[in-house]
């Protein structure tokens, strides 16, 4: 007899379907804050480095629960999606591509799928209590 996969289930799908338009959603807004011209950009409180730190832990955690079981391919594409904002950031005027701002994306990212793979693994996710 055929079951049903865990991440198939009705109740699955919908759980995800939020996640997974923030997933795509933060992604997007991630580009466009990487190639508006930098007087466009929003100013927190946060130091710079913190500032991409933080932001990309949160679209790493939205990909790795939005999409499970696949930590290798979210960890390439983690660090493929900071190389590439920093290198598109090459040919955007009044941008500039720096190898701190890649680290940091690019760590915070894979943190944040380790995370999400994580939280998606303990012991007690997804049990009703």
């Amino acid at each position: 007899m055929l079951r049903a996969s865990p991440e198939r289930t009705p109740r699955r799908v919908s759980a995800v379907l939020p996640i997974r338009l923030a997933a795509w959603t933060v992604t997007i807004l991630l580009v466009a804050l990487s190639v508006v011209p930098p007087n466009l950009r929003p100013q927190t409180i946060l130091p710079h480095n913190l500032e991409h730190f933080a932001s990309f832990v949160l679209v790493g955690i939205l990909w790795s629960v939005g999409y499970p079981r696949r930590l290798l391919l979210w960890l390439s594409a983690a660090v493929a999606f900071a190389a590439s904002l920093e290198l598109l950031q090459l040919v955007m005027p009044g941008r500039h591509a720096r190898l701190i701002d890649f680290l940091m994306d690019a760590i915070g990212a894979c943190v944040g799928v380790l995370v999400g793979f994580i939280v998606l693994r303990w012991p007690m996710a997804g049990r009703r209590s």
